[in-house]
């Protein structure tokens, strides 16, 4: 049998969204059938990784999860539904629950929120981990029957989308979320969801992000929810909604060439609106360094486009809020080396930034940012303290605690 993909339209209303969604769970289950057994923990798992509402484009829309937990609660029996979600580095998921509407939403339901950040965790072994061979996972995950992946519809400056794949990385606590970054963002979360997979996965298309998503990008109403019961499929079909080749997609195409899902658009079955008459172009994130940032000099070493795009949006903001003009004041001038095959004589002209695990070899000519690609609210914040600003996010400590995992992971 073909994977099943629901396409829905609905207006931006609580009334038609609470329709769209029942309709939508109604029909896929009759449809595939699957079986929630009596007494079983369900969690619903959004995408809050910030603390902005949902029509920012940047979180799951609370109208869309109260639907579903409704919708459980009528169709299950004597279920236990919880939300569950972890926020990004820097942000309180509490702060994140309480921004997106979600602290009224489970008082209304009688549900329990839970911040997977600091439940406690197990270590789970990931047999056929390309660059995770094991992960701590909170708990709270493992414990559950049922999974329900409720995403964002948005473009990724580190993988190009954010969808449902990208969404479950909510489930890490803090240091497993950081040791994805520092080891490989898009086989880490193919590694992730070949052993922890939604039951359901559900995508907020109803106000998405494009541009320099997942968190300042643009605001595009398209009005649309698409759901199934593989992630791979599903993410799929939303890549195309978006006008993007799920090809191109490196998280979705590792999948699909790991036996976890289908990717090809034409064995998807697909049931409601017509994928095609919902697609809007998304404006892609940087890929490339077209733009002049005067005191800046890069070095590139043939870098991927993660690592582009996260210094091109660094450097975007730095730009728009000054930082940058006080960064070129102090120093005089900002070397930025990214990409494997990029080489520095000497220490570089002014303050010199190494970004990104595979220039690691260098760490020691400059200020060394981790990750795979590093994280751009990570450059970003260091730049920041070179300039006696505050964090923002995150701190030195997290290249002090990546320097340490590197130095022990290339010793070995």
């Amino acid at each position: 049998m073909k994977p099943v993909v629901y396409v829905a339209r609905s207006k931006l209303d609580p009334e038609s969204i609470t329709a769209t969604v029942f309709k939508m769970l109604d029909q896929l289950w009759s449809i595939v059938k699957p079986k929630i057994e009596s007494r079983s923990r369900i969690l619903v798992k959004p995408n809050l990784t910030i603390d902005k509402p949902w029509d920012t484009g940047a979180t799951t829309c609370p109208y869309i999860v109260e639907a579903i937990v409704r919708w459980l609660q009528m169709n299950t029996n004597n279920c236990e539904v919880i939300i569950g979600e972890g926020s990004m580095l820097g942000v309180d998921t509490f702060k994140a629950f309480e921004a997106c509407g979600y602290l009224e939403l489970a008082d209304k339901l009688n549900v329990e929120l839970i911040d997977l950040n600091r439940q406690p965790t197990a270590t789970i072994k990931i047999p056929d981990g390309i660059v995770l061979k094991s992960i701590d996972i909170a708990k709270t995950v493992l414990e559950s029957n049922f999974i329900i992946n409720v995403a964002k519809l948005k473009t990724h400056i580190l993988t190009l989308v954010s969808l449902g794949m990208k969404n479950m990385k909510g489930v890490l606590p803090y240091r497993s979320k950081k040791i994805i970054h520092f080891l490989g963002l898009d086989h880490g979360i193919v590694d992730l969801n070949s052993v922890v997979k939604p039951n359901l996965t559900v995508i907020d298309g109803l106000i998405g992000m494009e541009g320099l998503g997942p968190l300042i990008g643009k605001a595009v109403k398209l009005g649309v929810i698409i759901a199934g019961f593989n992630v791979v499929s599903v993410d799929s079909i939303a890549s195309y909604v978006m006008g993007i080749d799920p090809y191109d997609i490196l998280h979705i195409r590792y999948a699909g060439e790991r036996g976890l899902g289908i990717i090809e658009l034409d064995k998807v079955e697909v049931y409601g609106a017509d994928p095609s008459n919902v697609r809007i172009p998304f404006k892609l994130p940087p890929r490339s360094i077209v733009d002049e940032y005067p005191g800046v000099h890069f070095i590139l070493g043939d870098p991927c486009s993660g690592c582009v795009g996260s210094v091109v949006t660094a450097l975007n903001v730095m730009k728009e809020t000054a930082e940058l003009r006080m960064l070129i004041d102090t120093y005089g001038c900002l070397t930025v080396a990214i990409g494997p095959k990029a080489r520095l004589e000497g220490s570089g002209m002014g303050l010199t930034v190494v970004c990104g695990r595979c220039l690691y070899h260098m760490s020691g000519k400059g200020v060394f940012i981790p990750g795979c690609p590093p994280q751009s609210y990570l450059i970003r914040d260091i730049l920041r303290s070179k300039i006696g600003l505050p964090p923002i996010y995150v701190g030195e400590d997290v290249i002090r605690e990546a320097k340490e995992f590197y130095d022990t992971m290339f010793r070995s």
